[in-house]
């Protein structure tokens, strides 16, 4: 049997890693988005306001099928 203290220290670095791959696919996936919907054949033939629309939808759904 562990150590109470082993125990508590890898579950401790578990989280945080889990964290970090977690934030870190978010951020991913919010600039994959931004760059899709403003890439250059989208972007004159749409509004800043769809623009925005259109990237906030993109990436809701893309954190739902994540989740």
């Amino acid at each position: 049997m562990w150590p109470w203290e082993t125990i508590v220290f890898h579950l401790f670095w578990c989280f945080l890693l889990v964290s970090l791959l977690y934030f870190h696919t978010q951020q991913v996936t919010i600039l994959i988005a931004l760059d899709h919907a403003c890439s250059e054949d989208r972007s004159h033939s749409l509004t800043y306001k769809e623009n925005a629309i259109e990237t906030m939808s993109i990436v809701s759904s893309w954190r739902n099928n994540l989740l």
